[in-house]
């Protein structure tokens, strides 16, 4: 819903998108123990981690080259 704390929100419009508008980032909460076993995962599978913030989210690239977050605040 609009105005609410909802992470994926989908409003109807009739406003024109632009070209270089659309989903280019997904983020995804978990524990910070979830987080630690996520990056090692990604690690033994040869997925580059693109960055992150400290100890609190990892960020990296889908196959089509979506960043993904996964973070534990």
């Amino acid at each position: 819903t609009a105005g609410s704390k909802d992470l994926v929100d989908s409003v109807k419009s009739t406003a024109r998108i632009a070209r270089n508008s659309g989903l280019v980032h997904v983020g995804c909460k978990t524990t910070p123990s979830g987080l630690i076993r996520l990056e090692k995962k990604l690690k033994e599978n040869g997925v580059a981690i693109a960055g992150g913030r400290g100890r609190h989210a990892i960020y990296f690239s889908e196959p089509n080259n979506y960043s993904i977050e996964y973070y534990c605040d």
